[in-house]
């Protein structure tokens, strides 16, 4: 495993720094990765991959979530690993705050179709006791 955080690939001397080493490894990822890079990745021995998607539904994702991920590039990355062999761990949120029923089956139906591991965290009500400081 690489990481606890996204791995620097967008920089071109970290790139440069592997050389021509390759080693299988999973890590994590964005889903909006440009293809060439992901390649890369998957050329020096990337396995599996963790990333977040966090809602099947692209206006609530961006514009609430903040995530900057539209579903073209997330499909497009998820074509290349699957054509690559790489397995793909999507991770998904539900409940969050402003979640419709509508936004939440959107996020279940897009995790079917990003399977077979996709990780779902559940969000849940604060007790009446409960207080942010």
């Amino acid at each position: 495993m690489i990481g606890d955080a996204l791995l620097p690939y967008y920089d071109r001397g970290w790139r440069k720094s592997w050389g021509n080493f390759s080693h299988p490894f999973y890590c994590y990822i964005r889903a909006d990765v440009e293809p060439k890079i992901l390649n890369w990745l998957i050329d020096r021995g990337l396995t599996a991959c963790a990333f977040g998607v966090e809602s099947g539904d692209e206006e609530y994702r961006n514009k609430i979530l903040h995530k900057q991920l539209n579903d073209k590039d997330l499909f497009r990355t998820m074509d290349i690993l699957t054509k690559r062999n790489v397995t793909a761990i999507p991770f998904f949120m539900r409940h969050s705050p402003g979640e419709t029923l509508e936004i939440e089956l959107a996020t279940h139906k897009m995790s079917k179709l990003l399977g077979p591991h996709p990780i779902l965290f559940e969000y849940e009500e604060l007790g009446a006791s409960a207080r942010w400081e």
